[in-house]
């Protein structure tokens, strides 16, 4: 190790820097020190404590969030455990409740239809869109969500496609 610190030591002092440095009357060196030292505290500052600063009062921000969250969740839990019990006792077939897409899926595979694209809407409908599928098909389906799961068609848009008895559907339904 003092061997290692000696070769280091040999090598700056042959440094064209340090022959400058030595050059150098003792106040000048005092105050080339000095700078130095502020440029380490510096660099010390911005590179590691502002950084470190910067994040732990980031996560002290995460952390005041999840725990009123969780206070928000104890305090109002009794509401959110009924309104959850009183979802799951509305059924699948009842008009009131809104159509899930995963019921919707469901549906749509028992009539051998393939979705292109569901997307939940903020009203509690469903839009959904169907691509070249048979017409047949589609209707039947239609009947059936509305007639054996109670669930409303509010929109409905069906074009003829240039394949034979196909058609693309947009549907919205409640």
């Amino acid at each position: 190790m003092i061997n290692l610190i000696e070769t280091f030591t040999a090598a700056l002092r042959s440094t064209s820097a340090y022959q400058w440095y030595i050059s150098k009357s003792d106040s000048d060196r005092r105050v080339l020190k000095f700078l130095m030292a502020a440029a380490g505290l510096l660099i010390c500052y911005i590179g590691i404590w502002e950084p470190l600063s910067r994040y732990a009062a980031a996560q002290q921000v995460q952390a005041n969030r999840a725990q009123t969250t969780a206070d928000w969740l104890v305090t109002n839990r009794a509401a959110l455990e009924a309104t959850a019990s009183s979802t799951s006792k509305a059924g699948i077939g009842s008009s009131s409740a809104a159509p899930t897409i995963s019921q919707i899926t469901n549906s749509a595979a028992t009539f051998n239809l393939t979705l292109s694209r569901l997307q939940p809407e903020a009203d509690g409908s469903v839009s959904v869109a169907l691509e070249q599928q048979t017409f047949n098909g589609v209707a039947e389906w239609l009947v059936g969500i509305e007639n054996e799961q109670g669930y409303t068609i509010e929109r409905a848009s069906i074009d003829r496609t240039n394949a034979q008895g196909l058609v693309n559907a947009q549907l919205r339904i409640r």
